[in-house]
């Protein structure tokens, strides 16, 4: 497109030709600019072959020298960059982790003021602490799924509260884990029995799989460790009802 735009005269209202300010500009002025593909000064060279860009590392093949098969120009072997990519495929950094410890409590906090519906219901204030643990399955991209067992480690609720999650107790399933493309956040959860069912689906609990989603929580690389806490208000029938989730998971290289 750069191409193309460069051989479209430009004229004012009097079919005038307007100068393009950028002719007047040195190629390799702006980063990028020896490796763009574009004659940024319009002298007819281009990038490498631009005496301008003589000397930049681009060209001389030192420093960040594209000799990848990307499409960036930094010398990373990654294929997907994202924007303001500066060379470290941040997504690789994920491989360093072989395992995984997580605890998500699910803690209801009722209404006192619907007591006598509660004792009818045999509902109370409590709290379930589900754990999971396993060994890395798969990294694509910044997601991570381990493998490994998941179900209720404590609990002072009945069962229908119990229930109310998803959990397998005839098997290990899946623990997925997705990343801000920095690393900075964890921001998604994925419990699921299936390899394939990482994407949230509708009714979770009735299709195997439990899940919190754009958590944008922090999460430290380097301590592989992060934190998140999140109070939902719902209603029961006609009692409201607070729900506190709490997640905590680390990541052992």
């Amino acid at each position: 497109m750069l191409l193309l735009l460069a051989c479209i005269t430009v004229v004012d209202d009097e079919d005038n030709p307007v100068v393009d300010d950028a002719a007047g500009a040195a190629e390799g002025d702006d980063p990028g600019e020896c490796t763009d593909g574009a004659d940024n000064d319009l002298d007819g060279d281009f990038d490498c072959d631009d005496t301008q860009c003589a000397a930049s590392p681009d060209c001389t093949g030192s420093g960040n020298a594209d000799t990848d098969s990307d499409s960036d120009s930094d010398t990373d072997t990654d294929t997907g960059d994202a924007p303001g990519d500066t060379g470290d495929d941040l997504g690789a950094r994920l491989d360093e982790f072989a395992s995984y410890e997580l605890a998500y409590s699910f803690a209801w906090d009722f209404d006192d003021a619907y007591e006598s519906y509660l004792e009818a219901y045999g509902l109370g204030d409590c709290v379930t602490t589900y754990a999971g643990s396993g060994v890395v399955y798969e990294r694509v991209a910044t997601r991570l799924t381990f493998i490994g067992p998941w179900a209720p480690s404590d609990t002072d609720c009945n069962e229908n509260l119990v229930g109310v999650l998803w959990y397998d107790e005839r098997r290990d399933s899946y623990a997925s884990f997705t990343f801000s493309d920095d690393l900075s956040r964890l921001d998604d959860w994925v419990q699921h029995l299936d390899a394939g069912n990482h994407e949230p689906v509708e009714e979770p609990s009735a299709n195997q799989q439990w899940y919190i989603t754009e958590m944008a929580a922090d999460f430290d690389l380097e301590a592989g460790t992060a934190h998140y806490t999140l109070d939902e208000s719902i209603t029961v029938d006609i009692i409201p009802v607070v729900i506190t989730h709490t997640l905590d998971v680390s990541f052992a290289r």
